[in-house]
């Protein structure tokens, strides 16, 4: 496991995923200082879930101890002092402790290759049932020939409440996250 210092923002109501794209807005000074410390190293931040979104000024306690490090896409600054971020999630990390970029522990080869199978007809079903469904997404999903990564796009893309997100983010077993 790596350790870093990194700067951090307390997201509200959203859990960043890695692989995820996506933009938020900020005006906590804290959270608008940290994207500007971000941009003036590496560009690169950790965004940890409140637990309770009307916590106006969070400490640890009132975090989740699992987050995503991102890497700051765009910055763009709105009337009002408030801040739209673009940001790319990059991989799994802990408070204080970054773990490597394995994601999930893979489980036995035949074992994945069956979840495989299985998650494809599934995800077949749901694109039967609901006509609405994204060709797009629908041929990302297929695609993704290795469990982890496939695991990871249905995630970052199956709209699911933030807090269902983060149980899913804080699992480290494929075997786990499969299961649910």
């Amino acid at each position: 496991m790596k350790k870093m210092v990194l700067p951090t923002i307390a997201l509200r109501g959203m859990t960043v995923l890695p692989d995820m794209v996506i933009h938020f807005d900020i005006n906590r000074k804290k959270s608008i200082h940290a994207v500007e410390k971000a941009m003036q190293t590496n560009e690169t931040i950790f965004l940890l879930t409140q637990k309770d979104i009307d916590t106006a000024n969070p400490v640890q306690d009132d975090l989740y101890s699992v987050g995503t490090v991102a890497k700051v896409k765009e910055l763009i600054k709105l009337p009002k002092g408030i801040v739209r971020v673009l940001v790319a999630g990059k991989y799994k990390g802990m408070v204080n402790t970054v773990s490597d970029r394995d994601w999930f522990l893979a489980p036995d080869n035949l074992t994945q290759i069956a979840m495989i199978r299985s998650l494809n007809e599934l995800i077949c079903r749901y694109a039967a049932v609901n006509q609405r469904f994204s060709k797009d997404i629908l041929k990302e999903w297929l695609i993704a020939k290795n469990l982890q990564e496939k695991v990871k796009k249905i995630l970052a893309d199956y709209p699911v409440d933030y807090t269902v997100k983060q149980k899913f983010l804080e699992m480290s077993d494929v075997n786990e996250i499969y299961e649910q």
